[in-house]
């Protein structure tokens, strides 16, 4: 899908986009990149921005996306331990899931999913399931509102979540507004010059070309001093003969 024209055409539209986000959700892709394309379009005005607000929202951390998809450390402990009433040895159970039996063993006891037996875990509920992957995957999803408020706060102390300000933009046509976006030449070549009627098949004339504008008020570039050349750093002083001494 080309997004741009795709955003052209709707700014087009008696409607234009009220809400960034709505429409980005409606089109199924991500947020920024509908405000990048319409923000592309405001250079050329070809839109106007109508209006503006900042939302805050949750969003999922690095170390959250990566929960969401592969599960919880808990849930990964749970599922390592076989059922029944022998269990696993913690030294089989750290070899099998590494790192997070550190994170995950807590959680599972604290919610009565295993027990301890002397030096052997053993499994006590049969029908545990991944509550957070479950709210994550609802946060990623931009359903906050499904998740508690104490769930939420719990997530983003573990670090699997946090809260970011998101602007949310709405754009409808500007003074330049055309169906389809025309690019803007930065300079006149030679070649564009000349007789239009002299000018060689596929080769533009300046006339049918749009320029952008250039401003002719910005301030140069600051000229620098010059430097010594390096001979001139190393030569000797010149002697000065002062009354009978050379100085």
């Amino acid at each position: 899908m080309d997004l741009e024209a795709t955003v052209l055409t709707q700014i087009g539209t008696s409607e234009g986009i009220a809400d960034s986000l709505e429409y980005a959700l409606a089109l199924g892709v991500d947020h920024q990149a509908v405000v990048g394309a319409c923000k592309s379009l405001l250079t050329d005005l070809y839109a106007v921005t109508t209006n503006e607000r900042t939302d805050t929202v949750w969003t999922l951390t690095d170390e959250g996306k990566n929960v969401a998809a592969d599960g919880s450390a808990e849930y990964q402990v749970y599922c390592s331990v076989p059922a029944g009433t022998e269990g696993v040895s913690m030294a089989d159970l750290q070899q099998a899931v590494g790192e997070a039996v550190k994170l995950g063993l807590g959680p599972c006891l604290k919610n009565k999913w295993l027990k301890k037996a002397g030096d052997m875990i053993v499994k006590l509920a049969t029908d545990a399931e991944d509550e957070t992957a479950a709210m994550l995957v609802l946060v990623g999803n931009g359903t906050p509102d499904s998740v508690s408020a104490k769930d939420l706060q719990a997530l983003k102390k573990r670090k699997l979540i946090a809260q970011t300000n998101r602007r949310v933009f709405g754009f409808a046509k500007g003074p330049s507004y055309r169906a389809t976006r025309v690019k803007k030449m930065v300079e006149i070549t030679r070649e564009m010059l000349g007789d239009k009627a002299d000018m060689p098949p596929g080769m533009p004339h300046w006339s049918d070309l749009e320029f952008k504008g250039v401003n002719l008020n910005a301030m140069g570039a600051p000229v620098g001093g010059g430097n010594f050349h390096p001979l001139l750093k190393v030569r000797p002083a010149p002697c000065v003969i002062i009354g009978n001494r050379l100085e």
